[in-house]
C-alpha cells in the first residue's frame, strides 16, 4: 500500500459510534490468481480488513484479547463477526483504492496493490504502479 495523503485526513473520519470502520468494497475480482499463483476468490466483506480505522474504546472491541483472537479463524476476523453490522462505520473508497481492480483514480489517498505490488514483474505495470515505483525510488535512493 502506498498512502497518497496526510494520514490526519483519515483520522479526522473516525466515528466514535463504531467499533471499526473500513471502506466496504462490493465487487467480484477481475484475476482468479494474484501474485505468485496464489487463488484470489471472492468472498462476503474481500478486502474490508485492509484497512480499518480501530476505535479502540470501543465495548466491543474490549473482548478482542489475545487468546480470543487466536481462537477466531481468518473468516470470523476478515469479516467482524463479533462486530454488529450497524457497529462497522463506512470511509471513503479513495482510503483504499484497489489498483488493478479499479481504474486509475488520481484522488485516491491510498493505493492498494492486493493483485499483485509493481515490485514483481508481472504487476511492474499495473494501474498506478507508477506511485509505487517513485516511493520505492524515494525510499532507496542516497541522500544527497
Amino acid at each position: 500500500m502506498i498512502c497518497r495523503a496526510d494520514i490526519a485526513e483519515l483520522w479526522a473520519l473516525r466515528d466514535p459510534r463504531t467499533a471499526v470502520q473500513v471502506v466496504k468494497h462490493d465487487y467480484k475480482t477481475k484475476f482468479p490468481r494474484k501474485y505468485l499463483g496464489s487463488k484470489n476468490e471472492d468472498y462476503p466483506r474481500k478486502n474490508w480488513s485492509s484497512l480499518i480505522l480501530w476505535n479502540c474504546a470501543s465495548f466491543i472491541n474490549r473482548g478482542l484479547t489475545r487468546k480470543r483472537v487466536s481462537e477466531m479463524t481468518n473468516q470470523e476476523l476478515h469479516r467482524f463477526q463479533w462486530v454488529p453490522d450497524e457497529r462497522i462505520g463506512e470511509l471513503p473508497i479513495e482510503w483504499n483504492w484497489i489498483c488493478s481492480e479499479y481504474p486509475e483514480n488520481p484522488d485516491a489517498k491510498l493505493l492498494h496493490y492486493s493483485i499483485g505490488t509493481p515490485c514483481f514483474e508481472d504487476f511492474s505495470h499495473c494501474p498506478q504502479a507508477v506511485y509505487w515505483h517513485q516511493t520505492y525510488q524515494r525510499l532507496t535512493e542516497p541522500k544527497r
